[in-house]
Formats: structure tokens, sequence, C-alpha cells
């Protein structure tokens, strides 16, 4: 049976409306915003970086800028939002946290990102310095590697360099020996810009004797060395601190094979009573071409 269709005016549709107890649609409540500063931040193992947040409120009005802090990822966050990164557990582990902050009467959050380089990305920092001549900056970004990464060798090497280039003669060789030593194996290439740096750094304390030793052992274990951060320092100029080495300890024949290396087919004789002065005359005229 068909019920019969109750049929209301649309007069008495929107009165019902007027008089109903909620508007689905209704006025928009004020929204808050929350904004962290700085938005991002980079942070070095070991030091800290203080956050802020200000809150706004639309329609514009006075508000309770009150928040509550929170951190997501390495590191620690302070309630006043000041972040302190902690030291990485590898030497190529970048770091990246996101520090929040928590609107307390709304709810409504705002967050930063914080990067903690990695002791691998700061130790490139430096050698940018040091191949630019910036010797200072590298020695800064050298040191915020090895506090990202106390045994990062290549940062401790790149601080031998600074000393090196720096006039610290001294400095360098301990700085090169402890990188060394750290390693444990001369044939191991993480080390070999550091052999190079101790045949340098006896010469330029004056000790032949250990000048030349670090210079044979570099070349036996790297004939064709090359310094991965100034190519005007090579094989070459190892061969020729080695043969200068073996003259000044009275060793012409010594210095054969690095006066060969250098200069094929010198035709010069150790046996000849004037070789020494020969092979020093013949280092001299080297000396701008090694």
């Amino acid at each position: 049976m068909r019920r019969a269709m109750r049929w209301v005016p649309l007069g008495m549709l929107v009165a019902l409306a007027a008089c109903g107890g909620s508007d689905p649609v209704g006025p928009e409540g004020p929204r808050y915003t929350v904004t962290v500063t700085p938005g991002t931040a980079e942070v070095l193992a070991g030091q800290s970086r203080t956050f802020t947040a200000t809150v706004t409120v639309d329609p514009p009005d006075t508000v309770d800028s009150s928040v509550t802090w929170s951190l997501t990822g390495p590191g620690s966050l302070s309630p006043a939002g000041v972040y302190a990164a902690t030291a990485a557990t590898s030497k190529s582990q970048t770091q990246t946290a996101t520090v929040t902050a928590r609107h307390t009467a709304s709810g409504t959050t705002g967050s930063a990102t914080v990067t903690v380089p990695s002791a691998d990305v700061l130790a490139g920092r430096g050698w940018t310095a040091f191949e630019a001549g910036d010797y200072a900056a590298a020695d800064d970004r050298f040191d915020e590697a090895l506090a990202t990464y106390l045994t990062h060798v290549d940062a401790r090497i790149g601080k031998g360099w600074v000393a090196l280039r720096t006039g610290l003669y001294d400095d360098a060789e301990a700085i090169f020996a402890q990188a060394v030593i750290g390693v444990g194996d001369l044939s191991d290439p993480e080390v070999r810009d550091a052999l190079g740096g101790t045949v340098l750094a006896w010469a330029g304390i004056g000790n032949v004797d250990q000048t030349r030793q670090a210079a044979e052992t570099l070349l036996l274990v790297d004939p064709a060395y090359a310094f991965a951060h100034d190519a005007t320092y090579s094989a070459s100029d190892v061969h020729w601190i080695a043969a200068r080495a073996a003259l000044d300890q009275g060793d012409p024949e010594g210095a054969v094979p690095h006066l060969d290396a250098i200069a094929p087919g010198h035709g010069l004789d150790p046996a000849d009573p004037g070789f020494v002065e020969q092979a020093l005359a013949l280092l001299s005229a080297l000396a701008a071409t090694v």
C-alpha cells in the first residue's frame, strides 16, 4: 500500500533550519601558527643551538605563547629549546634531527630541521680550504672533523699538512707519526699523504737520515706517489729529496737510483771523483722542474 507523501512548505523548512542546534558550516575558530626559528640549522658535534618559537593567531589577538619542546632523532633538547649535538658512531654518518614546538593552548606545532655533518664532510671542507691556501680555516675544519669522530685519519693528516705549510715541522712530523700509528699499516692508501708529509717534515727539521728513510719508505710503498691535494708534489720530488739526502750522507751510490728516476740517461758515474759535484749540479738544475 502506497504511503501518502507528506508535503512540507519550503518556508517551514527554512524556519526549522533557523531554529536547529548547530550550523554545519559555522564561523571558523582562531587559527594558530607556530614558527620555529631557525627553520634549518647545522650544528656540529659537541656544540649547541638555541631555537625559539613564535605563536601567532588569525584573526589577530593576544595569545599565550607557551610551548613545549620535543626532539625526534639524535642529540638532546632542553625544555628551553636548546639543542645539543652528539658525536656520530661512524666517520661518514651525517645525522638529522627534528626539533618541534607544540603550542600548549591549541596543540598546534611547528618544527625545524637540524643537520649534524659527518666527519668526512668536515674533513672535505678542510681540504678545500687547504687547497685554497686558507690554512687557518683548514685547521678549524679539521678540528671540527676530529671533534665529530676522534680517530678520523684524514683530518689528522690534514692538520699535519697545515702545520707543514706554516713552518711547524716538528709538530707536523709528530702529527703524521700519530696518523701512521693509528692506521698501523704503511701499505694502506689512507696513510700515503702522511708519509709524503713526513718526508718534507724531516727535511724541514734538517734530519738527513730520517729524511732519506722516510723518502725511500714512501717510494717503496707507492712508487708513483702524488699528493692528493697539491699536484706539484709527487714521486719526482721525493726522489730528488732522497738523492740529495744520500749525497749529504756521503753515499753517492745510494743517490744513483733516485737520479735515474728523475733524470734518465744522466750518465753520471758514482766512481768518478767529480760525481758528487756533478750530481749536486744536476739536482740544482732539476729543482725547478721536479
